[in-house]
């Protein structure tokens, strides 16, 4: 469905045209929450007035006073001065990384002299990044609300022109069944359940860079991404991608909305190139079906054949790009693979990329398709991602044959394990020191390996490993369990706080139970402008918080402190409240570093004790150890399964000699169930 199609669908109308509440309505109705409560680059009274001024002009079916709108709005002094205020907070961030970097590597050095001071000495410039981290996305958030009107206007004013144009007749789309050697597969709107259903059918331009790892930074995790999508696993209705295309304040909504806009300026900046709109989706001729595409646009020679491609995009980073000069050079990788990937398996001659940076910021990129560099680049791209498909295909066969075990293969424990990494797990799992540990381990390795030192086989070595961990017995162990479990703003410890805390400790009766569970409020700066992160995920909302202390007060710290002084402090991910508490906890360091509290993470078990667990999430941990999986992530909760579930893998092994899977009966998990739902009420 095009602009048009979706603008034509009622009321109310304008010029004696009808036009889609969708397409004016949504637009105001997306903002009301944040209009009353966020502070903005404008006053409240200018912001209405300059979006009264919008919608008259919609209204009037205006589309080039809204085009001028829209180029004022983005060249505005007051914008221009927020994006310079963006820079100085910017390179501010960036200098107070520079200076982490000595004290970072430092940090991890085993000679303590060394690394405490340089961890100390980290956490307070870590402090500092964070509070400059905070102002900057601070000083975002007050942008969006400009931004976002903005973006309404561009939208509008596109809804507009293409209704205009089609009414006259000279609309220009390229609508045909076949595209060079690609075939139409019907029109999805983007973002929707079928457009990206659609997508997990074959390979898309935008999939090819996380195929080859074209991100240095989330290669892998755009790789796996990419596996679970073809794999099946499929959006549903209420999912954050779905629901994010028509939210303007997000930058795919915003990106979404701007897309047409910057067409129609790519269309009057180049009178002599016919622009055609064009939004079937396409698939590759029999044998490379699985050769997706989709086009922003295509230029179309005099008898209509499309030629070349057009590529839009829109970004706040313009130091991810480089000079319009330096063509396809100066283009973020994952956008030069997707576009190539398009011109390619279209088989057209060349290509523009237009990107429109922080609203004002319009560049070109042109490229041919007769770069020999260009033409061993797709080579590449096609041996890559046939293969990848390949490989798709065989592991949904295995996943139908039930034949396909990735958690043994992912928990598998090789020979090449580090005997001090062994040590230091053993150590946290039974309360010896890490020397007697290391020892332990040696001895029993030099005993399996006899005077001849033979080579062990990776079987051997996971069933040495096993037997030391099985010999302890958890009825003597001196150093007790503490499990912690938090839940906070961002996945990272430079840039997020801590909003929740959950600790349990065995009591007298050797039974788990939660001594602390408490919600952490935020600094009004961090809520507005960080926000509270994955509230889908750990249901803590910014109501629940704004009452409370910060997880920095002087007395919450303390009471944390000494719930974990003198005991092995459990977590799933221990890397995670770790890499948190160095960062937040006064005093976490010194303790660690004297011993009074040693570390054990629970998910290094699975790989080590349960190599035929389902994966080493917590879910399997738990699960795996009869233990339900209920209330997940509510931090109390999280802790208090995990805690349980050790102490279930101690006493099994132990007694058995063996790790068995014991899942929990029907009783157990409805009685799990009631303690979720009572953990969720006091929280």
């Amino acid at each position: 469905m095009s602009n048009t199609q979706a603008f034509e669908a009622g009321a109310p109308f304008i010029n004696g045209s009808p036009l889609a509440e969708s397409s004016v309505e949504i637009f105001y109705r997306m903002m009301e929450p944040a209009v009353e409560e966020n502070p903005q680059l404008e006053t409240q009274a200018d912001f209405k007035a300059e979006e009264a001024k919008v919608l008259s002009l919609a209204k009037a079916g205006d589309w080039r006073e809204l085009t001028s709108f829209v180029i004022s709005r983005a060249s505005s002094e007051v914008y221009l001065s927020a994006l310079a205020e963006r820079k100085s907070l910017q390179l501010k961030l960036d200098e107070q990384a520079a200076k982490m970097k000595e004290p970072a590597r430092k940090r991890d050095l085993k000679n303590l002299e060394v690394a405490v001071p340089a961890a100390l000495k980290l956490r307070g410039l870590n402090k500092e990044f964070r509070e400059l981290y905070e102002e900057l996305i601070f000083h975002i958030s007050r942008m969006t609300q400009y931004r976002t009107l903005t973006a309404r206007a561009a939208q509008l004013a596109s809804i507009l022109r293409e209704h205009e144009e089609r009414n006259s007749g000279v609309f220009l789309s390229y609508d045909k069944e076949t595209l060079g050697s690609l075939k139409a597969r019907g029109f999805y709107e983007i973002n929707s359940i079928e457009w990206h259903n659609a997508r997990a059918a074959g390979i898309g331009g935008s999939d090819v860079g996380a195929i080859m790892r074209s991100d240095p930074a989330f290669g892998s995790q755009n790789y796996a991404r990419v596996v679970a999508a073809k794999l099946g696993e499929l959006l549903a209705e209420d999912d954050p991608l779905i629901a994010v295309r028509d939210d303007l304040t997000s930058a795919i909504g915003r990106g979404n909305a701007w897309e047409e806009f910057i067409r129609y300026m790519v269309q009057d900046k180049h009178p002599e190139l016919r622009v055609a709109f064009c939004k079937s989706s396409w698939h590759g001729a029999p044998g490379v079906e699985h050769r997706h595409a989709n086009f922003d646009g295509l230029f179309l020679d005099e008898a209509g054949v499309p030629e070349g491609i057009l590529e839009i995009k829109t970004g706040s980073n313009p130091k991810k790009w480089g000079p319009v000069e330096d063509g396809l050079d100066g283009v973020p990788p994952s956008y030069r693979k997707q576009v190539l990937w398009y011109a390619a398996t279209a088989g057209l001659k060349y290509g523009k990329i237009v990107a429109i940076l922080d609203d004002n910021d319009y560049r070109e990129y042109d490229f041919s398709m007769d770069d020999p560099a260009i033409k061993l680049e797709i080579e590449q791209m096609y041996e890559a991602t046939d293969k990848f498909w390949d490989e798709i295909q065989a592991r949904k066969l295995q996943l139908l044959e039930g034949t396909f075990k990735p958690a043994e293969k992912m928990n598998r424990l090789g020979t090449h394990e580090s005997i001090d990494n062994v040590a230091l797990v053993y150590s946290g799992y039974s309360g010896e020191s890490k020397a007697y540990s290391k020892k332990l381990i040696l001895n029993a390795l030099a005993l399996a390996q006899g005077p001849e030192k033979r080579e062990l086989s990776r079987k051997e070595f996971q069933k040495i490993i096993f037997q030391v961990f099985a010999r302890h017995d958890p009825s003597k162990r001196k150093r007790p369990f503490v499990g912690i479990d938090i839940e906070t703003t961002t996945v990272s410890a430079r840039t997020g706080r801590i909003i929740e805390t959950g600790i349990v400790k065995i009591n007298e009766a050797g039974d788990p139970e939660v001594v602390y569970s408490s919600l952490h409020g935020l600094p009004e700066q961090a809520r507005i402008g960080v926000g509270m992160g994955a509230i889908a995920v750990h249901h803590i909302t910014e109501d629940r918080i704004l009452d409370k202390p910060l997880f920095e007060d002087p007395e919450t710290a303390r009471e944390i402190l000494e719930h974990l002084k003198g005991h092995t402090m459990v977590a799933h991910n221990l890397g995670f409240e770790d890499r948190f508490f160095e960062a937040n906890l006064p005093g976490y360091i010194e303790a660690k570093a004297s011993g009074e509290i040693t570390l054990l993470d629970t998910r290094k078990l699975t790989k080590y004790l349960m190599p035929r667990s389902t994966d080493n999430s917590l879910q399997s941990f738990t699960e795996d150890n009869g233990v339900p999986y209920a209330g997940a992530h509510a931090a109390a909760s999280d802790a208090l399964m995990m805690i349980k579930a050790l102490l279930r893998l101690q006493r099994t092994i132990h007694s058995g000699g063996r790790f068995i899977t014991r899942r929990a009966s029907a009783s157990l998990r409805m009685s799990a169930l009631e303690e979720a739902k009572q953990f969720e009420s006091d929280r």
